[in-house]
């Protein structure tokens, strides 16, 4: 996923309080975007599982993509 797209996810879940229709991709980053750990026991993954889970494109945008959620930027 590109970086926008990664800030989507998050945005998305965050509106929603849950990963919703998310893919396990998608869900996966946005709890790691959010730091919901909680949302990963949910879908029975530890950190090290999701970030082996999902692909190295979407890794490198996890850091940027938290700030920009904590910073309320939207990209919708």
């Amino acid at each position: 996923m590109n970086l926008d797209r990664v800030i989507n996810v998050a945005l998305y879940a965050k509106r929603r309080g849950n990963t919703g229709p998310l893919s396990t991709g998608e869900a996966l980053t946005a709890a790691l975007v959010l730091d919901r750990h909680d949302w990963l026991k949910e879908m029975d993954y530890t950190i090290a599982q999701a970030l082996d889970r999902i692909d190295q494109d979407t890794i490198q945008h996890l850091a940027d993509a938290a700030r920009s959620v904590a910073e309320g930027v939207d990209h919708d």
